[in-house]
């Protein structure tokens, strides 16, 4: 039993913990990214929209280039 006792039974080492934080960052990092796409993403869609929504029945939008 005293043997036992004077074993180190710590099994988080630092070098995992440190890898665990630099994986934490990177996941708040990409969710930003993912975050910041996104909502390019809907800019772009409502931009798409608003350019296809006009009623002109021309291509040019100019009725005399026809």
């Amino acid at each position: 039993m005293d043997q036992d006792s004077s074993l180190n039974l710590n099994y988080e080492q630092p070098y995992l913990r440190a890898k665990v934080a630099s994986y934490e960052r990177e996941i708040a990092n990409l969710k930003a990214d993912n975050a910041e796409l996104t909502e390019s993403l809907y800019n772009a869609y409502a931009r798409i929209k608003e350019l296809t929504e006009d009623n002109t029945k021309t291509i040019s939008g100019d009725e005399r280039t026809w």
